[in-house]
């Protein structure tokens, strides 16, 4: 079974989500300077959009 998503997102679609895209943008404009890569991994059961968060 392939599972389609879309690529773009309205921020009204985002629902009950606002804390955890707070936190993740916080932690990308907090890091340093010498930071070259980051990989902040957003994980969870299926459905609790993660997908969305991410985009």
């Amino acid at each position: 079974m392939i599972r389609e998503t879309d690529f773009l997102v309205v921020s009204l679609d985002v629902v009950g989500r606002d804390n955890n895209v707070v936190e993740i943008k916080e932690k990308m404009l907090n890091m340093r300077e010498e930071v070259v890569l980051c990989a902040i991994p957003i994980v969870g059961v299926g459905g609790l959009g993660k997908t969305t968060i991410a985009k």
